[in-house]
């Protein structure tokens, strides 16, 4: 028997751990099941163990799903506190520099982005009034450029958003909660 089979019998109670024992992780999660049955890390022994389980052994198996997905949350916020630390490290280096154009490099971007948006549109008005036939399949074009106006869009606004805050925290606004700090008060560290 693989633990492909297993699998949907783990599913019935445990569907979390049912659909990772299908999976590449199979053996390893299986061995997870296994000690939560107190049994030996092998499909035919996880399978005989969920055929003549008890209401206790059912618990035992969903606890471990939960301690499972417990464990799993902590790994990604603490990933997710690490990318953010790098970030803000980033960001606080930039903000010592001396260089000017470290400090000039989001109003440079930004006014890229509206002299790049303002010709967009007004070659579209131009094109619309000079050849209106052709005007229709380039407007439809347009939408294929969404996704590159949202992210450049994107970093004007977060660029916006981080200077804002860099000015009030230089005029001695007290500077507001972060996502790290809320991170590891989460996982108490």
């Amino acid at each position: 028997m693989s633990w492909d089979r297993v699998a949907t019998t783990v599913s019935k109670t445990a569907p979390v751990l049912g659909g990772l024992l299908g999976g590449p992780a199979g053996a390893a999660i299986g061995g997870v099941i296994a000690t939560a049955l107190g049994v030996e890390a092998t499909p035919d022994r996880v399978h005989e163990a969920l055929l003549a389980a008890s209401p206790d052994a059912l618990v035992r198996l969903r606890e471990a799903e939960m301690a499972h997905l417990q464990r799993m949350g902590e790994m990604v916020l603490r990933a997710d506190i690490g990318q953010l630390a790098e970030v803000n490290t980033t960001m606080r280096t930039e903000a010592a520099a001396n260089d000017k154009y470290v400090s000039r490099w989001r109003p440079t971007f930004g006014y890229t982005m509206a002299a790049t948006w303002a010709a967009v549109m007004l070659a579209i008005a131009w094109l619309a009034v000079t050849d209106p036939v052709r005007a229709v399949p380039v407007i439809g074009a347009l939408a294929d450029l969404s996704l590159m106006w949202s992210v450049g869009m994107s970093v004007v606004g977060v660029g916006v958003w981080t200077r804002s805050r860099d000015k009030a925290l230089a005029a001695g606004a007290a500077p507001v909660g972060d996502l790290i700090t809320l991170g590891k008060q989460i996982i108490g560290k």
